[in-house]
């Protein structure tokens, strides 16, 4: 039989083993977390025609940052050279580019993203490049003090599994017509409350599109809106 001493040294010596792995896997695989990507066409005061926007928001969960920093990398479409774009740190109440990434403390939400109307022309070609994301090897890599902490990677198995789950729900509950229409809309939402967040391969994938269709600054997505006589149709169809 085996001897008591031996069992209790055998599960200490376990226990221990999974604390040390458990402490490693926090402070090396848990440094941040993306906590929520949005992408979408807004309008504002300053900017009445329109702009697009992606967002990303990333929680700091380990020691503060010093001047935390997002970038999107990608080959060229020929797979020869790899190309790198940083986004913009965004300042969560104001929503206007800042500093607020020089200091992240721990437990810290930063907001990074771009805005159409504040990139220039350049860059707007120069994100037209990226458009397979998994052919190309997307990937946003964040950055302290110029030191890589981690990196985020569009279309990963663990976001595919989120959005056919997501997709699933939704077709369930529209095939039961377990939903409503939200009030003067079109849109139909669910009755249930189900997981909404935009993936990150999505938001990304349909920044890239409307930045496509914007073409450049200058020329915004409903640059033809505008045109004397034309009337919008319940449709959204334009009617001359």
């Amino acid at each position: 039989m085996t001897d008591p001493v031996t069992i209790c040294s055998i599960i200490v010596a376990a226990v221990a083993l999974w604390v040390a792995w458990d402490s490693r896997r926090k402070t090396t695989q848990h440094v941040f977390q993306m906590i929520r990507v949005s992408t979408g066409f807004a309008e504002s005061i300053e900017q009445p025609s329109g702009y697009c926007h992606f967002e990303l928001y990333i929680k700091n969960l380990g020691l503060p940052f010093p001047r935390m920093s997002v970038a999107l990398g990608f080959r060229e479409p020929n797979g020869k050279g790899w190309l790198s774009y940083p986004l913009r740190a965004i300042d969560i109440v104001t929503k206007r580019s800042s500093d607020c990434a020089s200091r992240v403390a721990t437990g810290q939400v930063v907001e990074f993203g771009w805005r159409t109307h504040e990139m220039e022309e350049a860059d707007i070609h120069f994100l037209q490049a990226l458009r397979d994301l998994r052919g190309q090897q997307a990937v946003l890599t964040v950055y302290s003090a110029g030191y890589i902490v981690g990196s985020i990677r569009p279309g990963c198995i663990r976001e595919r599994i989120q959005g056919a789950l997501q997709n699933c729900v939704f077709r369930l509950c529209r095939l039961f017509k377990f939903g409503f229409h939200a009030a003067n809309q079109d849109s139909w939402r669910a009755r249930v409350r189900t997981p909404d967040s935009q993936t990150l391969s999505f938001a990304l994938t349909h920044f890239l599109k409307n930045i496509r269709k914007q073409g450049s600054p200058n020329n915004r997505i409903e640059r033809d809106s505008g045109k004397a006589g034309a009337d919008v149709g319940p449709t959204g169809g334009v009617h001359p």
